[in-house]
């Protein structure tokens, strides 16, 4: 593993290695085509490839990130929003984190846990929906509940939600189930996701997070529903059935992705 990291530096609370013959001024670490000679040329893993676009279909240039301990990194092109991840990836659990460059300030970054550890064959193609945030929304200095989005409601504050580089304003943005990456889901049925940010920001030790959840599909009354968290694993974080007819729990304990799935009375 150590051979992988030829260039390092942080980003997001990870170190960051590019693996891509692309170049971005943004990034302070990059591993050219040159470079990439003195990688093993027995190394195993999954090479991947993928497209970036907004949710019109339009390819969006952004910073393509597959994290662990490090963040594997290349650029999609502005072009055509395609990327490439070469030499091939660690077999691993991954967080598939990927933030649109400054010239989208209105498009959300993704957060989704994608497993390569039992991936076969040794390529893999997966695509990536930008969709756009609701509006960034301030954050008080004492929490309060926000509406992020649509049906989407947080109790944030700056006494009980932190980040490592700071932060002022959060946001969230809807992302159609049919537009999150193919990644494996929870059982169940899926029936709502959206991406917070800023990703990484976590409840201060000893608070937790509450949320209510306005369901804009059609629950019936018996339905339970989980709500996940999405990093490196889907994590669940609320299992229950409507309280007046929305999902509440206080149980988030970071700003990353958040699924909703209904499960199945006969589970």
């Amino acid at each position: 593993m150590l051979r992988w990291l030829l260039g390092v530096s942080l980003v997001m609370g990870c170190a960051e290695v590019d693996a891509s013959s692309q170049s971005d001024s943004s990034q302070s670490s990059h591993l050219s085509e040159s470079d990439s000679s003195d990688l093993p040329s027995d190394l195993e893993g999954v090479e991947m490839t993928g497209y970036i676009s907004d949710s019109d279909g339009n390819p969006v240039a952004a910073r393509v990130n597959m994290c662990m301990d490090v963040c594997f990194t290349v650029n999609s092109s502005s072009s055509d929003g395609a990327f490439h991840f070469f030499p091939p990836l660690p077999r691993d659990d991954y967080w598939f984190y990927v933030v649109p460059f400054g010239e989208h300030p209105e498009l959300s970054a993704t957060s989704v846990p994608l497993s390569l550890v039992d991936h076969d064959p040794d390529t893999l193609a997966r695509d990536a929906v930008l969709p756009s945030v609701h509006g960034w929304v301030d954050a008080p200095q004492v929490a309060e509940e926000l509406e992020l989005a649509p049906g989407l409601f947080l109790e944030v504050g700056q006494d009980n939600v932190e980040h490592e580089f700071g932060y002022d304003k959060v946001t969230a943005a809807r992302v159609e189930i049919d537009d999150l990456p193919d990644v494996p889901f929870p059982d169940g049925e899926p029936v709502a996701a959206w991406y917070l940010q800023p990703l990484e920001a976590r409840a201060v030790q000893g608070r937790a997070i509450p949320f209510r959840i306005l369901p804009d599909w059609e629950p019936d009354s018996g339905d339970t529903f989980r709500v996940y968290a999405g990093k490196y694993a889907w994590e669940l974080r609320h299992e229950g059935g409507l309280v007046e007819g929305e999902i509440v729990g206080d149980d988030l304990v970071e700003l990353t992705s958040i699924l909703v799935v209904r499960i199945d009375p006969a589970e």
